[in-house]
Formats: structure tokens, C-alpha cells, sequence
């Protein structure tokens, strides 16, 4: 193929990207949370907390586009590594659509931390690691929304554990390549 042929190509492409009706090709940014676990006192038998660049003061995990220097058609990917610290040998569920739960709201009706199984087509587990350290979350970030989940653990003896954090979608983004 020689050179004038792949700018040729590379013109369509990019017409392509302006054609109304056709959504350019997405892209992802992929950010790692770090969810520890340490010894509980009381009657919870751990204690939870997790660290992000994404954490806000409010203890939110915030995903806006436009900060992050995406594209509206772009996602987040969403690293959760645990780091157990407890005695008990905890892991995400190998099952992902029982280690993360989420429910959808907004800023005026904000949801319930999500009790039981709760999806959502904007916010969804899509891997996990067979050793139980890590699982994959993709966030489309599309519209403006709170959203509660809640990561699901298993400790060695198979006893589930849940951990309930908040996050927002700021649905930031610019349209331009």
C-alpha cells in the first residue's frame, strides 16, 4: 500500500467522525480505586474505605469528562484492587454480577444504597480477576446522575461481605476530536 493510500484512509476516517449519525470510535480512561479492608470493631467485622483520584471531600467517587480531557462518546474504566488487611481471607465475588451492585438516581431523588441484585445499562461489572483481587467496572458517564453501589466480597470460609460507596456522573466531555 503506499503512502498516499493510507492518507486517503485516514481522511475518510476522520470524514466519517462528522457524518451525522455516526458515532465516532470510543475510547477508555481507566482509573483505580484501592478498596481496604481492615479488622471491625463492634459488630461489623471490617472496616471499609477505599482511595481514588476520583475521590471527592464528600467521599464520592466524581467522573466528569470535561476534567478528565475525554470525549463525550469516551468511558471510564473502573479498577477495583482490594487490599485486604483483615484475618479473614476476603476476595470480590467471583460471580460479577453479584460483587457490584448499583442504583441510578439524580441530584433531586438520590437512590438507596442498593440491598439486593441492582444493574444498570450506564454503570456495570464487566471482568473480574480469578485470584478475587480486582474487578472491572465501565461507567458510560453519559448523563448527569448519583449513583450508590455496592462492591460484594466473599472471605475464605464463603461468607458474603458487602461495601456500599457513592458515586457521581458528571457526564462532562467535549464532542470535538
Amino acid at each position: 500500500m503506499n503512502h498516499t493510500t493510507l492518507k486517503e484512509q485516514h481522511a475518510e476516517c476522520e470524514d466519517s467522525e462528522r457524518k451525522p449519525g455516526v458515532r465516532p470510535m470510543e475510547s477508555a480512561k481507566t482509573y483505580r480505586v484501592t478498596v481496604t479492608a481492615t479488622p471491625g470493631t463492634a459488630a461489623d467485622p471490617i472496616d471499609w474505605d477505599y482511595s481514588s483520584n476520583l475521590k471527592n471531600p464528600q467521599n464520592h467517587l466524581v467522573f466528569n469528562k470535561s476534567n478528565d480531557g475525554m470525549k463525550k462518546w469516551d468511558y471510564y474504566l473502573i479498577e477495583f484492587v482490594l487490599d485486604d488487611r483483615t484475618t479473614l481471607g476476603l476476595q470480590f465475588d467471583p460471580n460479577p454480577m453479584k460483587a457490584f451492585w448499583v442504583a441510578m438516581g439524580d441530584l433531586v431523588s438520590p437512590p438507596p444504597c442498593p440491598q439486593n441484585a441492582s444493574y444498570s445499562d450506564q454503570v456495570y461489572a464487566i471482568s473480574d480477576d480469578p485470584n478475587g483481587r480486582s474487578l472491572t467496572v465501565r461507567n458510560e458517564d453519559d448523563a448527569v446522575q448519583i449513583f450508590r453501589f455496592s462492591l460484594g466480597f466473599v472471605d475464605s470460609s464463603g461468607a458474603p461481605h458487602r461495601y456500599d460507596p457513592i458515586g457521581q456522573n458528571q457526564n462532562g466531555g467535549t464532542s470535538k476530536s
